[in-house]
């Protein structure tokens, strides 16, 4: 066969040729971009699919945190009503148990507890009932709100901060040993033991009068009935004199008067005139105590 070539159809079909590969090249190329652009496009799809799932979420959370801050919010404001109600039978009660553990340990009270004291029995059993008045109250404010966690720099917070401290002192084994071990400590009252006391304090514990207080002729109509066995020892401590030296009863009557300084928010003890005399040896002991430390 002859294979010759016109020289000018040679050269037609190279560039047919050539044109062929040129547009193959094109296709491949474009179809490769087309590839790239595709996928590229498929993840900015992702990045901004991924994007509103995080800005989703984000505000999902913002929307949970907003609920949570509002919630406490309202907490804390309840929690704050609740405690600004019992705020002057805490302060009452509070100022009492403070004035008398004053007398007890700076002037002679347990002088009435001799035997020849024809009050005797009146200083014996008010000590007590003070104590009680103290626990109730305490036990009402349990009871209504619970004691529910807040911010620190709220001003109800410091409140339930100091109440803690004295359940705290009367219930711990480490104050007023000396050689005693540690489960004969003097004037310890359990957790338990305070609700108890604070329970036979309190009138009645139905919704009608669940607030109110005995008055200290019911507490010593009951004094040998649902009284006396709770406060058997600590009447037996104190008739023992050693109250005057006690320990725990100096940091109770430390606690007391911060929790009163707390309360008194009209400012009956800002004048230092007129802050009760038990306040001031509380507050005196204290500095020493910090200066010393």
């Amino acid at each position: 066969m002859d294979c010759h070539m016109e020289p000018e159809v040679a050269a037609a079909v190279i560039a047919l040729v050539a044109s062929v590969l040129v547009a193959g090249a094109n296709i491949g190329w474009t179809a490769s971009e087309n590839r790239k652009i595709r996928a590229q496009a498929d993840r900015i799809a992702e990045a901004q699919s991924a994007d509103a799932e995080a800005l989703e979420k984000l505000k999902h959370r913002l929307d949970m945190e907003a609920k949570e801050e509002e919630w406490h919010l309202e907490e804390r404001k309840a929690l704050a009503m609740e405690l600004g109600r019992y705020r002057l039978p805490m302060f009452a009660a509070a100022t009492d148990l403070g004035h008398r553990i004053k007398n007890i340990r700076n002037d002679s009270f347990l002088s009435y507890l001799a035997s020849d004291s024809e009050r005797r029995d009146v200083a014996l059993r008010s000590t007590a009932f003070r104590v009680a008045r103290y626990f109730a109250v305490l036990e009402i404010i349990y009871e209504q709100i619970g004691f529910l966690p807040f911010e620190r720099e709220d001003e109800a917070n410091d409140v339930v901060a100091v109440l803690g401290k004295i359940g705290s002192t009367f219930a711990s084994d480490k104050y007023d040993r000396d050689d005693r071990p540690w489960y004969r400590a003097r004037f310890m009252i359990w957790r338990e033991e305070q609700r108890a006391i604070g329970e036979i304090a309190r009138q009645s514990s139905s919704d009608a009068d669940r607030d109110a207080l005995i008055g200290f002729a019911s507490f010593t109509e009951n004094w040998d009935g649902r009284v006396h066995p709770w406060f058997a020892r600590f009447v037996e401590e104190l008739e023992s004199g050693f109250a005057v030296e006690s320990t725990r009863l100096r940091l109770l009557q430390s606690h007391l008067s911060e929790l009163v300084r707390l309360l008194d928010i009209e400012g009956r003890f800002k004048d230092p005139k007129i802050v009760p005399e038990w306040i001031k040896r509380a507050e005196a002991e204290s500095s020493v105590e910090q200066q010393t430390e």
